[in-house]
């Protein structure tokens, strides 16, 4: 995997024990190319969302991952905009956290992952 386009969270907008639903078009578009490419989401290789978390120590101890968009089970290779999205609940650590990054990994090699309506609701 590589880490793509990436956009920091105020966590003080966070509150503890809340959901929020995350949503994001994307296509994968081949760097040399072009054109459109797809993913195996056999393979864990389609995009996908992350959120990082640090309590701005920057010490590997005070960091954390966390999934915010779930596994594909399948990939339209038809469209050419796919959605990913998922749910996530703030913790009290990602609350507490001096740096909030969301950001997008993908393992399909040669590929630019393009994003478009890239949404956070709190639900």
């Amino acid at each position: 995997f590589w880490m793509g386009p990436a956009q920091c969270l105020d966590s003080r907008c966070m509150t503890v024990g809340n959901s929020y639903k995350i949503s994001a078009k994307v296509k994968l578009i081949n760097k040399t190319t072009g054109t459109q490419m797809n993913c195996n989401a056999q393979d864990d290789a389609c995009p996908k969302l992350t959120m990082k978390y640090e309590s701005g120590a920057w010490e590997d101890i005070n960091e954390g991952w966390q999934g915010m968009t779930a596994r594909y089970s399948h990939w339209d290779s038809t469209s050419e905009w796919n959605t990913i999205e998922g749910e996530i609940t703030i913790s009290q650590q990602v609350a507490d956290a001096g740096s909030v990054l969301m950001y997008s990994e993908c393992g399909v090699l040669d590929a630019l992952m393009v994003f478009d309506d890239v949404s956070i609701h709190r639900i």
